[in-house]
């Protein structure tokens, strides 16, 4: 009956090891991704503060508030460009290398932000689309490859489930997202800070490991689990045919 193949589909899913692999690895991206976003209000408010840019013979005012949002408008851009661009690295990297390069190669950029200056706005805005672009490409990547697993779940066990796994691979990804902004609470308060004061070197060191490599050990952490991900571009291939083959026939 439906309760039996409910259960059924939940085993498959479990069962399933290219999707728990990236569904763990969702959950790790998400972090990486949450804490970074959560942690930047605080970098700029007590970290960089106001700066000058100056372009040519201008000289452009920052405030903190104006800053804050030229550098997520500039995010959200050459994020929405690694997006449209990530078709072309599936193709020609392969699904799995393409998320896993992007991944780990994001996070490492973002460590980049531990060394900067408050005044190194251009470094600030270069390190921001370096990384943006790079998750642009992560975040469609994954749905991609959260397809193909399903795929390799109807192959491999005979019913299609696409259903039951995109919910729980949107349960992975919602994880992330709880644990990240609880995470950022936990590690400012851990180094000792104090809303809207002047910060101790302690509290200082936190606001710039928040921004830098205390989310980026999550996505290297993510990248890594991808690297024992079976399903290349060339696996997917094989399995669709037998697919087509399979439903030609029933």
């Amino acid at each position: 009956g439906q309760k039996a193949d409910t259960k059924q589909d939940i085993k498959n899913l479990f069962s399933n090891v290219p999707w728990v692999l990236v569904a763990i690895a969702t959950v790790f991206q998400l972090l990486y991704a949450v804490m970074r976003g959560s942690s930047t209000p605080y970098f700029f408010k007590y970290y960089v503060l106001d700066q000058h840019l100056r372009i040519f013979s201008f000289d452009i005012d920052l405030s903190i508030d104006k800053f804050t949002s030229i550098f997520a408008a500039v995010g959200s851009i050459s994020t929405l460009l690694g997006a449209v661009m990530s078709r072309i690295f599936a193709r020609g990297l392969d699904k799995k290398n393409a998320y896993t390069g992007f991944l780990i190669l994001s996070a490492i950029i973002s460590c980049g932000y531990y060394y900067l200056e408050p005044s190194s706005v251009t470094l600030i805005f270069l390190l921001n689309i370096c990384l943006s672009f790079c998750m642009g490409s992560v975040s469609v990547l994954q749905w991609a490859i959260y397809t193909d697993t399903a795929d390799y779940g109807e192959w491999r066990f005979g019913r299609r489930s696409t259903g039951l796994i995109m919910a729980a691979s949107l349960f992975a990804l919602k994880l992330g997202l709880a644990f990240g902004g609880t995470f950022v609470g936990w590690i400012l308060e851990y180094h000792g800070f104090i809303p809207n004061a002047a910060q101790s070197n302690e509290a200082m060191y936190g606001i710039k490991m928040l921004m830098s490599f205390y989310p980026a050990i999550f996505g290297v952490a993510g990248g890594l689990v991808m690297i024992f991900y079976p399903l290349k571009n060339r696996v997917m291939l094989k399995i669709e045919e037998d697919l087509v083959k399979r439903r030609s026939v029933a």
